[in-house]
Order: C-alpha cells, then sequence, then structure tokens
C-alpha cells in the first residue's frame, strides 16, 4: 500500500498553485498602514533615491491593483485545474 499516490501528489500541487496567489492577495488587502508607509518608503528609496518620492495614494493603489490581480489569477487557475 502506497502512503503517497502520484494522483495525490498531483492534486497538492494544483491545490497549492490555486492557494498560494490567492494568500498572497489577501495579505496585501490585510497589511496594516506602518507596513504599508515602510514599505513605500523602501521602495522609494531603493529605485528613486529619495523616500517620498512614491505618493502614498498611488502606492496604495497600486498595491490593490496586484492583489486584486492575484487574487483573480488564483480563481481562474482554480477554475481551469479543477473544473
Amino acid at each position: 500500500m502506497e502512503i503517497l499516490s502520484i494522483n495525490f501528489a498531483i492534486f497538492v500541487v494544483k491545490l497549492a498553485f490555486c492557494i498560494v496567489p490567492i494568500a498572497l492577495g489577501i495579505r496585501l488587502f490585510t497589511l496594516s498602514s506602518e507596513i504599508n508607509d515602510e514599505t513605500r518608503q523602501k521602495i522609494s528609496k531603493k529605485l528613486l533615491g529619495d523616500a517620498t518620492l512614491i505618493v502614498p495614494s498611488f502606492y496604495k493603489f497600486a498595491l490593490y491593483f496586484i492583489a486584486c490581480s492575484c487574487i483573480l489569477f488564483g480563481i481562474t487557475l482554480a477554475l481551469i485545474l479543477f473544473l
């Protein structure tokens, strides 16, 4: 008797491909404002040289756009793989 069959391993990999983007999107939605500000300042400092050049409203819009994209990608992938 096999403990782990190939079909079960494939199912677990498919499930991970669907759950990870959705979890990442939810995590981006629920970040606290302190972490948002720290991350925005770090990215601005690394990319542009000044910590205040990225406007908070643009950063929040980009963050929500990425979160929505991750969630939609995960849901679409789940529909493709499991239906």
